[in-house]
């Protein structure tokens, strides 16, 4: 036998089906079952379980109950559900079980984040006066966690979104200069630029029996070439190259390398012997420029002394000089005044003694003459007995000037001279030090 579903096992199955995305379809469904109930049974109004929606100051209050809505009395049969009063359910909001006022908003956003508010069953003795069955929206601090939980979730995804784009990102950025790279790099060439390189291969092994052992190295230089022909291009080279030396192309080749290969550990040798030459030279040539600079600092100590000693003789001999043309001059003065007082004594006694007047004139310039020389006359005897003298002083200043200027000139030779052996020496070592650093 079917037991018909009765008002507890539709609450029930409500209650249980509360995480499911539809919980608020199947109470829009329950609530409008009752109603078509209460139609049905409006005796029975009192005690069929309904739902009461009431508002007040813009607040919703969900109740399920068997309460009459019209009057304040509760039913006798305490298996209903009761309807609370506003004031009550405030006073006891706090509480975790009690009944919990939440406005239109507060509902429909709790809905769409589909975290509703939980609904728990709680059953009263008879005894106690209390209902049977009662549901309650209350609000748990598991909401709270849900939700910054969930706000975490989402920084997180938005993190590692981010984070995943700028890697692809990244990724494409480096392979489009890859790409980039591949296209200016890339050894593909036309059929043209390979038939080229193919002549070319072909006429170096033309005249491969006349070549020199460093002509022959030059297949190292045509191995990019030779890489880049066709499989077909590569067999008539190496067909050629057979029927000449009877070596392929890559045989040739490594052959060449292996032969550079030595030739560049004898290069090392010979390069390491040259360094040690080189260096040798160097010191040797730095002891020597050391010597000339010594040399050089030597002649030029001598060269100014002996300037020294040239400006000095000239000096005295600018001054005896000065002293033996004082005395020519003063000897010259005199005699000068004395021929002029000769010639004029002269003209005097043969004018005639008639001629008062000229007589007279010429007396006057005698007398000038013969007191010019008067006051000449104790320096023109000096003169004339210190002449021999200041004229062999000049003479000897002259010697030693002569002397002075040929010992300054020495010395000067000598300074030119120990300067070009300093210059020579730089210069050697500049070439050496040059060479050595090429070999490097």
């Amino acid at each position: 036998m079917v037991r018909k579903e009765t008002e507890q096992d539709e609450i029930s199955r409500l209650l249980d089906s509360y995480e499911d995305e539809t919980l608020n379809q199947k109470m829009d469904a329950f609530a409008q079952s009752k109603k078509r109930r209460v139609n049905k049974h409006v005796s029975k109004e009192a005690e069929i379980p309904s739902f009461v929606r009431e508002e007040k100051d813009s607040d919703t209050r969900i109740v399920l109950g068997a309460k009459d809505v019209n009057t304040n009395k509760e039913p006798e049969n305490l298996s209903g559900t009761m309807a609370f009063d506003p004031n009550k359910v405030e006073e006891k909001k706090d509480t975790v079980s009690g009944t919990v006022v939440i406005d239109d908003n507060e509902i429909q956003s709790l809905l769409e984040d589909q975290k509703g508010p939980q609904l728990t069953r709680k059953k009263v003795s008879k005894k106690e006066g209390k209902e049977d069955s009662s549901i309650h929206l209350k609000k748990t601090s598991k909401e709270g966690k849900q939700k910054s939980s969930k706000q975490n979730g989402a920084k997180t995804v938005a993190v590692i979104v981010a984070s995943v784009l700028g890697i692809l990102l990244a990724i494409l950025l480096i392979f489009g200069v890859v790409k980039l790279v591949q296209t200016f790099t890339s050894d593909e060439i036309s059929s043209e630029q390979q038939e080229a390189y193919y002549q070319e291969i072909m006429d170096w092994i033309d005249g491969y029996d006349f070549y020199s052992e460093d002509e022959k190295q030059e297949i190292i230089q045509l191995e990019s070439k030779y890489n880049k022909l066709t499989k077909e291009q590569k067999n008539q080279i190496d067909e050629a190259l057979e029927a000449k030396t009877g070596s392929t192309f890559d045989e040739l080749l490594a052959m060449a390398k292996s032969k550079e290969k030595e030739n560049s550990k004898n290069n090392n040798t010979e390069t390491a012997q040259k360094k040690a030459e080189l260096k040798e030279k160097i010191n040797d040539l730095k002891t020597d420029l050391s010597r000339a600079r010594s040399d050089l600092e030597d002649a030029q100590e001598a060269l100014d002394k002996a300037t020294a000693t040239y400006n000095k003789a000239a000096n005295t001999l600018s001054s005896e000089q000065s002293v033996l043309d004082g005395y020519n001059s003063t000897i010259a003065s005199y005699q000068s005044y004395q021929n002029t007082y000769n010639m004029k004594y002269t003209e005097y006694l043969n004018t005639d003694y008639s001629d008062t007047e000229t007589r007279e004139q010429i007396w006057k310039e005698v007398e000038s003459a013969k007191a010019s020389m008067d006051a000449l006359q104790s320096d023109y005897n000096t003169a004339v007995s210190n002449l021999s003298t200041a004229q062999t002083k000049v003479d000897t200043a002259k010697n030693e000037a002569s002397n002075a200027q040929s010992a300054m000139n020495q010395a000067q030779q000598e300074v030119d001279d120990a300067q070009n052996v300093v210059d020579e020496l730089t210069n050697k070592i500049s070439v050496y030090q040059k060479q050595l650093d090429e070999l490097d």
